[in-house]
């Protein structure tokens, strides 16, 4: 009987270990996938705010990626212009080709997962959204040094031009390249909030150029005060380019993609 007792008492006493361990095996798990989750969520919050953070002018921060928009992007143009030129002229399908580059450009630069081109359809001055924030891509070719003005919405109804004066602020990340053919130009980085701040200092009125009354209207422009402006804001970042035109390209143009199809077997 003593024996048997003995026994009961050990097989009770290590059962009650083995439950203790157990449940302090149980607690040290918890624990640990309280940490983890804790620092995952800290960790995704930080990486938020870094996306929330960022603007158009972080296409810049990298000295590399700058000398390639410098190299990369006259002839990139150059090929857009050949491509939508019939006798000698330029077609107003330039201007969509250029927005395809310099989405391919963000897309090189940021992922696909960074750019949408699915943009806000109440808001026709938008052309991608980079990191969820809306972007406006603006081209512009001049041939003098001055200043340009620069088209904000196409339209030819003046209700329209009203409706978009009236209700207008400015609303996303400016991307613009102003080129200069044979001389220098830039592809400027213009953050929201510089436009706001010029917004606000020059007011609707000196900050948009509207058509002329009783003519027929082309569309809304940035004036070239206002536009000087932002160029010069220091919040405004940029790379001067050089367009030089290269040999030979127009020769190629615009034939060269669609032979490339005739010739794969």
């Amino acid at each position: 009987m003593w024996d048997k007792g003995l026994g009961d008492w050990l097989r009770t006493k290590m059962c009650r270990q083995k439950s203790s361990f157990a449940l302090l095996l149980l607690f040290l798990i918890i624990t640990k996938l309280f940490e983890f989750s804790h620092g995952l969520a800290f960790a995704t919050q930080q990486a938020s705010t870094q996306v929330a953070d960022k603007d158009i002018t972080c296409l810049l921060d990298d000295e590399a990626f700058k000398e390639r928009i410098k190299r990369k992007l006259p002839l990139l143009f150059q090929i857009a212009e050949a491509r939508s030129s019939r006798a000698g002229k330029v077609g107003m399908e330039v201007g969509t080709l250029r927005e395809q580059i310099l989405i391919a450009m963000l897309i090189y630069k940021f992922g696909r997962k960074a750019v949408n081109v699915n943009t806000p359809p109440n808001y026709p001055e938008v052309d991608v959204m980079l990191f969820g924030k809306p972007v406006s891509i603006k081209t512009v070719t001049v041939k003098s040094n001055a200043t340009p003005t620069l088209k904000l919405v196409w339209t030819v109804d003046w209700l329209k031009v009203e409706e978009f004066v009236r209700g207008y602020e400015p609303r996303s990340d400016m991307l613009l390249v102003i080129i200069r053919w044979d001389g220098y130009g830039g592809l400027f980085a213009i953050p929201l909030s510089a436009q706001k701040e010029v917004f606000t200092n020059m007011g609707k009125e000196g900050y948009l150029k509207l058509p002329q009354k009783g003519t027929n209207p082309r569309g809304i422009e940035i004036s070239k005060e206002a536009l000087s402006a932002l160029l010069k804001h220091p919040k405004t970042r940029s790379v001067e380019i050089f367009w030089e035109r290269k040999k030979g390209v127009e020769e190629l143009e615009p034939y060269s993609q669609w032979l490339a199809y005739w010739a794969e077997e």
